[in-house]
């Protein structure tokens, strides 16, 4: 099962992320790693040109499931930039949160 930034974070004992960036989707801050020289940066382009990619999903499955079966030739390279990629999401995101009291 996974879970949610949201839950993630309530999880963490951390309070609402700011509006402007708590809105922030994962494709989105993933399309703005477009000009990074690694496997983040590559999946960043190929997502770019993927019409199937799921913009909208808030969930790390969809993600890898969307890798897993709309792209089942991706090398696991692929799969392994999304789990890093990830990593820095989750952590950018988090960087935003404040703590609870």
């Amino acid at each position: 099962m996974s879970r949610t930034l949201e839950q993630f974070a309530k999880s963490k004992g951390t309070i609402t992320l700011p509006k402007i960036e708590q809105s922030i989707h994962f494709s989105q801050w993933l399309a703005r790693q477009v000009r990074r020289n690694d496997p983040i940066g590559d999946l960043s382009r190929s997502v770019r040109s993927d019409r199937c990619w799921p913009r909208r999903a808030s969930d790390y499955i969809a993600f890898r499931n969307h890798l897993r079966i709309e792209h089942s030739e991706s090398p696991i390279t692929r799969i392994m930039a999304l789990d890093a990629a990830w990593e820095e999401f989750v952590a950018f995101k988090n960087t935003l949160a404040i703590p609870g009291s």
